[in-house]
Order: structure tokens, then C-alpha cells, then sequence
């Protein structure tokens, strides 16, 4: 069995957990694991599959999974294990909680709609809104109309017969 990392550290930013250890020797590389906090073990997803010793995990800061209570922080188990060949260790795990932004934090917004097909073609809808006077953001019925109008243009949400 291939030795375990040590010195594990996670560090959440507004958008990111960066993921650094020690190197190990005598192995052929690193996997990083990611799960809600508290999820069953079996809930583990691979993120990475690296030779580096520090990853940044793009994750969202909050959950939305329960529309009722509104958004929560997220909070994430991470789990790092060593590979030689077919031979993985059990690996270290640590948690994280993701830190809270504010509106004046929110340099940019990106939105992506449903993925779909055009004539063939798998395509997606994106909108990147930029904030670098950290301005607090503002949508009002002027915004969301010009976005319902664009979308109406896209044959993706008319009858393709």
C-alpha cells in the first residue's frame, strides 16, 4: 500500500478550495475526493486525478438544495489518497465550510443556461455580467425581460419539427 500525505490543508476562498500536501515519494500520483459534509462515505466523488500537490476545486459557496430554508453555506469533505499501479491508500480527509461573500464582494456573474441541441449540435446560452466597481447588483424586470426576449430568439426553445 502506497503512504499516506501528510501536512493535508484546505483553504476556501469566495469561489475555491485550494488543496495542497507534502509530496510523497514512490508514488504515481494523487486523487482528491469531494462530498457534502456529514454524506455517507460511498458519496465520495472524484474531483482530481494529478501529479501536482496543489489543486484548486472550483465549488459553489452555498447550497441550495433546500428552496424552503433559502441558501447555506456549503461545506465539503475532501479526501486525498496515493496511487502506485493498481494499489490506492485509504487516505487523509479533512472539511471545509466555504466562506460567505457579499453583494460588494461580486466582481462578476456567470449564467448558464440548460445545455441543448440546435440542428444537430450540442450548445449552451451564457451570460457574464461584470461588477469591477463592486457595485451592488441590481436585476429588475428590465433585466429579466431582456433575458426572457434573448431567450425566445434561441430555437432551442421553439418547436424544432
Amino acid at each position: 500500500m502506497p503512504a499516506e500525505v501528510t501536512n493535508l490543508i484546505l483553504t476556501e476562498s469566495a469561489s475555491s478550495v485550494n488543496i495542497a500536501w507534502d509530496a510523497v515519494p514512490v508514488v504515481d500520483g494523487y486523487r482528491i475526493y469531494r462530498k457534502p459534509l456529514g454524506a455517507a462515505e460511498s458519496s465520495y466523488s472524484l474531483v482530481f486525478d494529478t501529479t501536482e500537490i496543489s489543486v484548486d476545486d472550483q465549488t459553489p459557496n452555498y447550497d441550495m438544495s433546500d428552496l424552503n430554508a433559502g441558501p447555506t453555506l456549503a461545506a465539503y469533505d475532501y479526501k486525498v489518497t496515493t496511487y502506485a499501479g493498481a494499489n490506492e491508500s485509504v487516505g487523509v480527509e479533512d472539511s471545509v465550510t466555504m466562506v460567505d461573500i457579499t453583494t460588494g464582494e461580486i466582481t462578476g456573474i456567470g449564467l448558464l443556461d440548460t445545455p441543448y441541441r440546435e440542428g444537430g449540435v450540442d450548445k449552451t446560452i451564457g451570460y457574464i455580467v461584470s461588477n469591477p466597481d463592486t457595485e451592488t447588483a441590481i436585476v429588475n424586470d428590465t433585466t429579466k425581460t431582456a433575458h426572457e426576449n434573448r431567450l425566445r430568439g434561441v430555437s432551442a426553445y421553439q418547436d424544432e419539427t
